[in-house]
């Protein structure tokens, strides 16, 4: 009888852990579901997409729901990528997401790239949705990922964490995050950055490196010390490089935080860049 209570509960736990894997169906009134739904996780995730899996896992990526959805002659590919936090979404899909392509306001932001993708960021999910059959039609598309987002819980604010950025001058849409490697820099990681407009339209950025968990700012800044130089703004201590063809780095202690500046063709003006951070953050 025990062994039986034993069991029985062991396969409870199984079924819970395995269907907390699954990322929740979507409802698409008009379109079916061809076949089964497909799912993976970070130890497997290699096997769907083999050379893109390394990056997606920097990213925290957790798992993926995959189905192929068909209405009339159109068919389409739906791969939901549940990233974890809305941050490591916005992350990935910043990466992918095509430079000079206009976004629409579906879900926190979606992309058409034609004749055959659509990529969509809503709150934890980066969603990539192929065309593999039928004709595309924009207004079709549209109505389509504007059912996807809708059918995604979650916000769809961009992540909050670009608050803490600056914002006078902040260059519309040019909010990035890198988690490793930010500008080419492997000691750089967690950057949540911005393009900023400085004078005669020079375009450089503010960046924070972002941890909330088991992140110890005076062992970070003791780590940076012992590589970069130093000077003072207003009695702070800037930490500061350069880099060749991008000018001079620095970074600086605020409220807590490691903020930096980047692109300064000279000491000057990462000096006035500073001061001015100083300004908006205190």
């Amino acid at each position: 009888m025990k062994f039986s209570i034993f069991v029985l509960t062991f396969l409870i736990l199984l079924f819970s852990f395995t269907f907390s894997q699954e990322i929740q169906k979507i409802n698409l009134p008009g379109w079916e579901l061809e076949g089964e739904l497909i799912h993976h996780t970070p130890d497997d995730l290699w096997k769907y997409i083999n050379g893109a899996a390394e990056q997606f896992l920097s990213y925290d990526f957790q798992k993926l729901q995959s189905g192929d959805y068909k209405s009339g002659s159109m068919g389409i590919t739906i791969d939901i990528y549940d990233m974890g936090t809305p941050l490591n979404a916005f992350g990935i899909y910043n990466i992918e997401k095509p430079k000079n392509k206009k976004s629409l306001k579906i879900g926190t932001e979606t992309i058409l790239v034609p004749p055959y993708q659509m990529l969509i960021l809503k709150d934890k999910f980066y969603i990539k949705c192929n065309l593999y059959d039928g004709e595309y039609n924009e207004d079709g598309i549209k109505q389509l990922m504007q059912k996807i987002a809708s059918s995604l819980s979650g916000s769809e604010e961009f992540p909050k964490e670009f608050d803490l950025l600056p914002k006078n001058d902040q260059i519309k849409n040019s909010e990035s995050y890198i988690k490793e490697g930010y500008q080419g820099l492997s000691e750089l990681y967690n950057c949540i950055s911005a393009d900023y407009k400085g004078k005669n339209d020079k375009v450089f950025q503010y960046y924070l490196i972002y941890n909330k968990n088991n992140f110890s700012i005076e062992e970070s800044w003791s780590n940076f010390s012992q590589k970069w130089k130093t000077f003072e703004v207003n009695k702070k201590s800037v930490l500061y490089k350069k880099i060749p063809y991008k000018g001079y780095i620095g970074l600086i202690q605020i409220n807590n935080r490691i903020y930096g500046v980047i692109n300064c063709n000279s000491m000057d003006i990462l000096k006035q860049r500073f001061n001015k951070l100083l300004d908006e953050l205190n």
